[in-house]
């Protein structure tokens, strides 16, 4: 496990999480592993898409289904790397970059 100023962070598995707790009327429940291995959760770094000096690319078409056929530039958002990304369901996904930004997908479950 890498080391950021000779500390580990703590692994996940090792979290008490009180499930049982109403969390403003959010529920944690475990969703289990990932379906494949070599989803992004299974990676340590995972690179965007074709993202190069910074920049993002997306589905040119907001509304399509093609997970990643298609893409376009969106300029200068986020760093090169998603070091933790995390499926919420119904579409929703939220990651993590470099420069502790924390993003999350703007489809809002509608696909």
């Amino acid at each position: 496990m890498a080391k950021a100023f000779g500390v580990a962070p703590p692994l996940l598995s090792n979290l008490a999480v009180d499930v049982d707790k109403d969390w403003a009327a959010r529920r944690i429940e475990n969703l289990g592993d990932p379906v494949n291995v070599n989803d992004a959760a299974k990676k340590d770094t995972v690179e965007i898409m074709g993202a190069y000096a910074h920049r993002v690319y997306r589905e040119r078409d907001i509304y399509s289904l093609d997970y990643g056929l298609n893409w376009a530039d969106l300029g200068v958002i986020a760093g090169s790397y998603i070091y933790s990304m995390a499926y919420l369901g119904n579409g929703i996904v939220i990651f993590g970059d470099r420069v502790n930004h924390v993003w999350r997908s703007t489809d809002d479950g509608l696909t």
